[in-house]
């Protein structure tokens, strides 16, 4: 990610249970804690941010 978007803020949560959240500007892309949602790949994880950047 940090290739890509030089001037993110890119943090890494630890937790437990396979949740897991992309958040862009304050707001979530992909979350998997009320879906049963597969974990995106970086590509998807990329074409998101550009879109709601």
């Amino acid at each position: 990610m940090k290739e890509e978007f030089e001037a993110a803020d890119v943090k890494l949560v630890k937790s437990s249970g396979g949740i897991f959240t992309v958040a862009v500007n304050g707001k979530e892309i992909f979350n998997n804690k009320n879906e049963n949602v597969k974990f995106p790949g970086e590509e998807e994880i990329i074409s998101e941010i550009q879109k709601n950047d």
